[in-house]
């Protein structure tokens, strides 16, 4: 229960739906360093997402998700033109993506950078 309490709700939801299923439970049960150690690559970007999810509405803005190209961009070398165009090809009518399509595009990004090869080097 200590997990719950620590970690806030727009991390652990996923798929941003507003509600906890059984898979995103799962996770909480199973701990963040199971987490950490399976895939840590959705651990990271997961927490960058919900960080930038300024307003908490489980989805997220172009400002939101500039201001995250922004900060990825002076931790990895990537430009964050590149990551912020990603937006453009997720982004539905209302300018916005889910916190989950904000987690796949960020874990790409991550990826290209051979940061997953990293994390396996030190599990």
């Amino acid at each position: 229960m200590h997990a719950l309490a620590s970690r806030s709700f727009a991390a652990l939801d996923f798929d941003s739906n507003g509600e906890l299923d059984r898979d995103e439970l799962n996770e909480v049960v199973w701990g963040e360093q199971d987490l950490a150690q399976s895939d840590p690559l959705r651990l990271v970007a997961s927490e960058l997402v919900s960080q930038f999810d300024s307003d908490s509405d489980f989805q997220i803005s172009r400002n939101e998700f500039d201001a995250l190209a922004q900060f990825v961009a002076t931790s990895f070398p990537v430009p964050a033109e590149d990551i912020a165009a990603m937006f453009d090809g997720a982004a539905g009518e209302n300018d916005l993506i889910s916190r989950q399509e904000a987690v796949q595009l960020l874990e790409q990004v991550l990826g290209s950078t051979g940061l997953n090869d990293a994390f396996e080097k030190m599990n």
